[in-house]
């Protein structure tokens, strides 16, 4: 017989001691055979450094951070939240989250349940982890997420149509988003790949591109390994190796002189580096490529 994963949480840091924390639950009976409901809204900002952990979390989180920066993991994946992104976490996850820099943070969460709020999540391409930039999108979501937290408070029986219906037509909006996401991920992917063949001479941190495009550097380093198969700091080292070649075989300019347009302190650590890449050195390439 298979036994069900526990359900626990835990935390680090001055966690109870918030300068916002409300949380609303619906308190109604009438909803345990309803496709799915939001059962609890809260609303949460500090400024204290902690770190929260839940394992097996049984339903649908949906995490909207209004300002501030937290750090979500889920395994081996882990996601930056910024001011206007979203996070869905589907039922049966186990993540943490952490604060980031000075720790401040303000965000508001919704959590869903349902008979039906799995097979609901794959109709809807929802049933994994999502990062969503809302962007211009922000305040529509705001206003729906108040609209169902004032439900929930309200606690009105009557009102359950409404709370469920406005809860739908948020997923689906959500899905909706996730497809217009995917779509601009080839021209994302093109805008990146050109800046990091450019300016070769110039030190570029692949953190700094990633906050440069409003992404988070693990989906960064993702969308390079699924299409290239290497991370965003080799394709660029590829780029300086390969302009280094065109000036090894076209130009005169010095070892010194190549090393600095390509982007290296010294031509000690560009020699190093392009044998490293190409199995010979800058000056065998040379003599090979001249003669």
């Amino acid at each position: 017989m298979k036994r069900s994963s526990k359900h626990t949480y835990s935390f680090q840091g001055d966690f109870l001691n918030a300068d916002i924390h409300k949380l609303h639950i619906w308190q109604h009976s009438l909803h345990e055979s309803w496709p799915l409901y939001p059962f609890a809204a809260e609303e949460s900002m500090r400024h204290q450094v902690i770190h929260f952990q839940e394992h097996f979390c049984r339903y649908l989180i949906l995490v909207f951070l209004v300002d501030g920066k937290l750090r979500y993991h889920f395994d081996e994946t882990e996601f930056d939240l910024r001011k206007g992104d979203a996070l869905l976490i589907p039922p049966g996850s186990s993540y943490s989250f952490e604060t980031q820099e000075n720790g401040f943070y303000y965000k508001k969460v919704l959590e869903i349940k349902g008979v039906n709020l799995l097979s609901i999540l794959e109709t809807l391409g929802l049933n994994k982890y999502e990062h969503f930039r809302l962007k211009e999108n922000i305040d529509w979501f705001l206003q729906k997420l108040t609209v169902i937290t004032d439900l929930i408070e309200r606690n009105n029986p009557a009102d359950f149509s409404e709370l469920m219906g406005t809860t739908y037509t948020l997923l689906n909006e959500f899905s909706m988003l996730k497809k217009r996401q995917k779509n601009t991920t080839p021209r994302l992917l093109t805008a990146i790949q050109t800046r990091l063949e450019n300016q070769l001479n110039e030190p570029l941190s692949i953190r700094g591109i990633a906050e440069e495009f409003h992404i988070s550097q693990t989906y960064l380093e993702s969308l390079f390994r699924k299409k290239f198969g290497i991370s965003p700091r080799e394709y660029r080292i590829n780029c300086k190796i390969e302009q280094a070649k065109y000036l090894l075989h076209h130009t005169n300019l010095s070892m010194k002189e190549i090393a600095f347009q390509t982007g290296y302190c010294n031509q000690f650590y560009f020699s190093q580096e392009f044998k490293r890449m190409t199995g010979e050195t800058p000056s065998l390439f040379r003599r090979t490529q001249s003669s």
